[in-house]
């Protein structure tokens, strides 16, 4: 059943860049600004990578068989590209989606792309944060959610990094149910799984 919510974040997430595309571009967008970003916690990667995404220019610890898939699209800023890397592994199930920023897009004011993002995110899963806070991953800037979301009679739970790069929009998520989300065994791979994601040098 976690796979099921894992598909359904995936298809929010899948149309978040457009947010953030309108959030950015848009005078009225966004409720916070650069200069009144919030102080940020500092990621660092740690642990070691079993996967890496020369296309996406990223590399991950992934506990299973990766199924990776990619799809293109047009935008009134722009085409973009699309690469997202699924794995299903007992309890919880992992996506890393790297989607490519139109030519025409203004990604100077992070904040407010990521504001646009998670916009999308909760409107195209029905998604309700539970807790958020900014990061960096070492100087990327981004953003991580905890969230739940109620779907077939069933509470799903996730945790979300979201992290932009003047080319890249990135979102590495794992979701599972609630129950078999929270356990200490599924909490101590998700550590694992997100605490290993790191861009890898162009």
């Amino acid at each position: 059943m976690h796979h099921y919510f894992s598909r359904f974040y995936a298809l929010g997430l899948c149309s978040c860049l457009l947010y953030g595309c309108t959030s950015n571009n848009s005078s009225t967008a966004g409720n916070q600004s650069a200069s009144s970003a919030p102080a940020t916690n500092v990621l660092t990667p740690k642990g070691a990578t079993n996967f890496s995404s020369k296309e996406a220019n990223f590399a991950i610890y992934f506990p299973g068989k990766v199924t990776p898939s990619q799809s293109a699209g047009s935008s009134q800023w722009g085409d973009y590209q699309t690469f997202t890397y699924s794995c299903k592994a007992p309890s919880v199930s992992y996506v890393v989606i790297a989607t490519t920023i139109p030519s025409g897009v203004d990604t100077s004011d992070p904040v407010s792309f990521i504001n646009g993002v998670q916009k999308g995110l909760l409107k195209s899963s029905g998604a309700t944060i539970d807790r958020s806070r900014e990061l960096t991953l070492n100087t990327t800037p981004g953003r991580e959610l905890y969230t739940t979301i109620k779907a077939g009679g069933n509470t799903g739970k996730s945790r979300v990094f979201i992290f932009v790069t003047p080319t890249i929009s990135y979102q590495i998520m794992a979701v599972g149910l609630d129950g078999e989300f929270q356990t200490s065994q599924a909490q101590t791979q998700i550590e694992k799984v997100l605490g290993s994601f790191r861009l890898l040098a162009k």
